[in-house]
């Protein structure tokens, strides 16, 4: 080979060794972006968040608004009873159909329920929490935490059965051939080498759906409610963690929400007596004087507040008459009793 052909043959390499590196180093950069994000939450906290842990955080109850100090015990101790609850509705159904789809998924009812799941893994968790409200809460007359966990099962089933079919679709067919050739029957061969086989992915999508199923929100407050107070009745509504963190004193912001009736919506917040946060008192008007941009944003604040407290206006009048209806129920109740 002459040299000539020897120095373009250098150069062709050197230019693909410049380029994998600067491509190596563009993968580097996406990942940081990726995780510089992470890494300054979990910072912020850590430095905002440790210095309030204590031993009392985490066994007293919490104090009046207002107060300082306190604690998260009964929203721990509700949390676990929820979660507890949803996962032992949620695991076995899950896990069983996770198993059939993957062993006997070749039917038309095995394409339903693979449809059925994956469009409950779309479903909003909030209307979740409302089909919970009228299948458990209606019927019992009263929050509680079995609703609660009902709740969050239909959450976490999703999750469970997907995760589970892929899991155990990847066990090797060569598993089941060498237990079917030694003679074991086939329900034999699912329960004592398939779901052996595949413990470890089927624990992670439990773990995976639990995790989730423990940060809901919206599911909660039409099913449990709340507590402030030690309640660990399954029949009784109780405390959870996401729900305090959206307000410890759930009864004092339902007052709240309920008086939205009579507030007047103005610029970005909601103020009572007709004055506005913006403007001149009761006129709603942004001010005058400012750049477009201000201007627009002012209009597109003022728009979403208002959205935001007619929705306000429309829960609390739903939960509103909902209350007034269990109690009616349950009064109707203790009077056919009493009457017996």
């Amino acid at each position: 080979m002459s040299e000539a052909a020897l120095q373009r043959k250098a150069g062709h390499i050197s230019r693909r060794a410049i380029w994998s590196r600067v491509v190596i180093a563009g993968c580097y950069a996406a990942g940081a972006i990726v995780v510089i994000p992470l890494a300054l939450i979990l910072g912020h906290l850590i430095v905002k968040g440790l210095p309030a842990l204590s031993f009392s955080f985490f066994v007293d109850l919490p104090r009046p608004v207002g107060e300082p100090g306190g604690g998260m015990a009964n929203a721990i101790v509700g949390t676990l009873i929820l979660v507890g609850l949803a996962a032992i509705i949620a695991v076995p159904v899950g896990v069983g159909a996770g198993v059939y789809l993957s062993e006997f998924g070749r039917s038309r009812f095995s394409g339903l329920v693979r449809y059925t799941t994956d469009l409950l893994s779309g479903v909003p968790s909030i209307v979740v929490g409302v089909a919970a409200y009228g299948l458990v809460v209606m019927p019992m007359a009263s929050f509680s935490a079995i609703a609660g966990g009902v709740a969050l099962s239909i959450l976490m089933l999703p999750t469970i059965i997907r995760s589970t079919e892929e899991v155990v679709r990847l066990v090797p067919q060569s598993y089941r051939e060498a237990a079917l050739a030694l003679g074991a029957p086939r329900w034999k061969v699912i329960q004592q080498v398939v779901i052996p086989a595949a413990r470890a992915g089927i624990v992670t999508a439990s773990m995976l759906a639990v995790a989730r199923a423990a940060g809901e929100t919206a599911p909660l407050l039409f099913t449990a409610l709340g507590n402030r107070f030690w309640s660990t009745a399954l029949n009784k509504p109780i405390a959870s963690l996401p729900v305090m963190q959206t307000g410890p004193d759930l009864g004092e912001q339902e007052v709240d929400f309920a008086k939205l009736g009579g507030a007047n919506v103005r610029g970005a917040k909601v103020v009572p007596g007709g004055k506005s946060s913006h403007g001149a008192p009761g006129s709603g008007a942004c001010p005058t004087g400012r750049s477009v941009t201000s201007s627009a944003w002012c209009l597109m604040t003022r728009a979403s507040a208002t959205k935001i407290a007619s929705s306000a206006m429309l829960v609390a009048r739903s939960a509103t008459r909902s209350r007034f209806l269990l109690t009616r129920r349950s009064s109707r109740a203790r009077g056919t009793e009493s009457g017996a």
